[in-house]
């Protein structure tokens, strides 16, 4: 059965468009698989504080 995705909107910053433009050209990779790559990395890192087993860490990880 396929996956049901919802469609979001999010910005991110000219330099990460480019690189992520230029890596989906490279390889032939729809930039969606990667988006969607990243956030699953970062739902990994932070699956103690989503089971509620750390605290949350603020905003350390936010581009400045």
């Amino acid at each position: 059965m396929p996956r049901h995705r919802v469609s979001v909107t999010f910005s991110l910053s000219a330099k990460q468009v480019e690189l992520l433009d230029r890596l989906a050209e490279r390889t032939n990779v729809p930039k969606s698989v990667y988006v969607r790559k990243g956030v699953d990395v970062i739902l990994r890192k932070y699956r103690g504080v989503l089971q509620g087993t750390e605290a949350p860490r603020g905003r350390e990880d936010e581009e400045q």
